[in-house]
């Protein structure tokens, strides 16, 4: 087997349970309380049990590897296959996918690290305690979901998967056009929130999330039969396993 074709199985693999595990995250939340939101912790208005906190621990580590982790092998394929037509560009593209990637994983695990254990915590606790408890867990709630992801690592996703579809529009139109929607949703969602438009903001990012995984399935599929734009003139090199 070619170090080529050992590379896009390796991708093609990665992002198909990308999305796999990405669709596990809704999975879980759905399990959760209905009052129960990432991005307002203040708002829950009981406390919630280990179930949950469990539930809140894995859709995070899901989530670091679903919506992030997963995608690095896809994203260097990618930049295998457009850096023919403009070296700078694909370098640029590529390095705010990356970006994105390590980002998003920071926050996912920042939030299954702490979450569960302050839940477990406020549940057990009374008066003021609890309120100093809440104010904590709000606290790293809004620096992950007000900060690190959808700003920061949404526009960052914008610049990558924008660029990256327009550079692959005249060889694989219906998968660059998906690409392109996706980058500007996250770009709305990341430019919603600086500008204070949340209801922009939030159309942005369930078309994200909910498009991020037909993405990674796609990604997943292409790379998994062999195919390549016909840009992409240079072999991959080798890859350690």
């Amino acid at each position: 087997m070619s170090a080529d074709t050992t590379f896009k199985r390796v991708a093609g693999i990665s992002a198909i349970l990308a999305g796999i595990m990405a669709f596990g995250v809704f999975l879980a939340m759905m399990s959760m309380p209905p009052d129960f939101k990432l991005d307002n912790i203040a708002a829950i208005i009981s406390p919630i049990g280990e179930r949950e906190t469990d539930l809140i621990f894995w859709s995070m580590i899901l989530d670091m590897f679903g919506y992030y982790l997963l995608l690095a092998p896809a994203a260097l394929l990618l930049w295998y296959w457009i850096k023919a037509k403009n070296s700078a560009l694909a370098a640029l593209y590529t390095i705010s996918g990356f970006a994105y990637i390590l980002i998003g994983a920071i926050g996912a695990v920042i939030l299954a690290a702490t979450l569960p254990t302050l839940f477990l915590e406020y549940s057990q606790a009374a008066g003021q305690e609890r309120e100093t408890i809440r104010l904590v867990t709000q606290t790293i709630s809004n620096v992950v979901n007000g900060g690190l992801w959808n700003v920061l690592e949404v526009i960052l996703a914008a610049v990558w998967w924008v660029g990256v579809g327009s550079m692959l529009l005249a060889e694989r139109r219906a998968f660059a056009i998906l690409t392109i929607i996706i980058g500007a949703a996250t770009g709305v969602d990341g430019f919603g929130n600086i500008f204070g438009i949340k209801a922009a903001a939030e159309v942005g990012l369930y078309i994200y999330l909910l498009g991020s995984i037909v993405w990674s399935l796609w990604i997943g599929v292409i790379a998994l039969r062999g195919s390549s734009p016909k840009a992409a003139v240079a072999p991959v090199p080798a890859v350690a396993l």
